[in-house]
């Protein structure tokens, strides 16, 4: 390590915040833009500020380094009274002689903090402040069992693939994903192809995220919850079945119809199809689909001089195409520091007449949400308008207002 120690140079970057460059790898600690600055953008807002209040967060880091992300993180449970539970592991601890000349304790007024950081035995939890409790782990990452089902958020901060090829493997991010809870979060600067399709294989969702001053973009990828899992799987298989089910009920139908000499058509008409929306009315910036698709492939497309096109599924049941239920689930992500889950059931009736290719919805009913600080549920109101192109295709515009209003194009099929 004494080698490594001598191959190590103190900088100042743009905002004014120290780092560290290892001359022999001609790699920074940070970005030359600012340290703080893009910690702040990357681990802070982009991971902390993204998970669901809790009386406890649990958070792992991967690569302790300077503590600059342990010392933000410890700002931030002070500032919102977030009790954290912070677990870091780095193989080769910086000594106190480079710590010491670190400047983010002075800049963030929390010298004593920072201070601690590095003072604090290894092995041991230990308080920092009333909310923050830490652990430092003085082991290879790839080597150690971590507790299952455990951690809400990791940072995982370790030096670039080419450097530390052991720490980007699967095997480690297969450890990583079952330490995970559902729905717990993994945040890195590096968005390379490789560890995108890396996260990918071990279960991961991915989505890029525009990156600090200097840097294209970051990865964030979440541990999906298992029974969203369940109900998309489910919702896959089920309407295939229903609608061979449907044809075959039918077809039945059909010849004992016509053994009679009857004719009686049914009453339940089924329809599945895709709200999309380019744009989000209501001071959103933008709207991401978190529950469909792989990675990039469906979930976030580029369309126009817009932000983002996204498909957002929904199921619709109607009763002498007069009476109308609709059910839809939809993953709002709005900038770094919100996200909305939201599962919504509404009645609607047709102003239209049945015979018309022409269906206008008006109705009502509840949206269950769920975001960083709240949750609950909540009335909404829904119009619809859809337009026949065939037999079964239909197209139109869909209207909700569950605090803004939201505006959709919908693509529709009925059986």
């Amino acid at each position: 390590m004494e080698g490594i120690d001598s191959q190590i140079e103190i900088l100042i970057t743009e905002d004014g915040s120290s780092s560290l460059r290892r001359k022999d790898l001609q790699e920074g600690y940070h970005s030359t833009h600012g340290a703080i600055a893009e910690s702040n953008h990357i681990f802070i807002n982009a991971g902390l500020k993204n998970i669901e209040r809790k009386p406890q967060i649990n958070i792992l880091e991967i690569g302790f380094g300077t503590g600059l992300n342990a010392l933000l993180t410890c700002e931030f449970a002070k500032k919102e009274k977030q009790n954290i539970f912070y677990q870091t592991i780095e193989k080769y601890p910086l000594p106190k002689e480079i710590t010491s000349k670190l400047n983010y304790g002075k800049i963030l007024n929390m010298e004593e903090e920072f201070e601690m950081l590095h003072s604090i035995n290894w092995e041991e939890n230990n308080n920092l402040n009333t909310y923050f409790e830490m652990r430092k782990t003085a082991q290879a990452a790839e080597e150690i069992s971590y507790k299952e089902n455990f951690f809400d958020l990791i940072y995982f901060d370790a030096f670039a693939p080419q450097f530390e090829e052991k720490l980007w493997q699967k095997e480690v991010f297969d450890k990583l994903f079952l330490s995970m809870k559902d729905n717990a979060c993994l945040v890195t600067y590096c968005c390379k192809g490789d560890v995108k399709r890396t996260l990918k294989s071990s279960g991961f969702q991915i989505e890029k995220l525009p990156g600090p001053k200097g840097k294209r973009e970051i990865l964030r990828a979440k541990k999906l919850a298992s029974g969203i899992k369940h109900f998309l799987l489910l919702l896959i298989l089920f309407f295939p079945m229903l609608a061979f089910s449907q044809k075959n009920i039918v077809e039945n139908s059909q010849a004992v119809k016509e053994t009679k000499n009857k004719t009686k058509v049914s009453k339940f008409h089924h329809t599945i199809g895709f709200n999309l929306t380019p744009i989000m009315l209501g001071g959103y910036k933008s709207f991401e689909l978190q529950v469909l698709g792989d990675g990039d492939n469906f979930r976030r497309v580029k369309f126009g001089g817009l932000h983002y096109l996204n498909f957002l599924p929904y199921y619709q049941l109607d009763y002498n195409k007069k009476i109308y239920l609709t059910t839809y689930y939809r993953y709002n992500h709005v900038g770094f520091g919100d996200y909305a889950q939201m599962c919504n059931i509404n009645f609607s009736y047709n102003f239209h007449k049945k015979e018309s290719k022409t269906t206008v919805l008006l109705g009502a009913g509840a949206m269950y949400y769920k975001t960083n600080s709240k949750g609950g549920i909540a009335p909404v109101l829904y119009f619809s308008y859809n337009q026949k192109i065939s037999e079964h295709f239909g197209a139109g515009l869909t209207m909700d207002i569950f605090y803004n209003p939201h505006f959709f194009a919908n693509l529709s099929y009925t059986f």
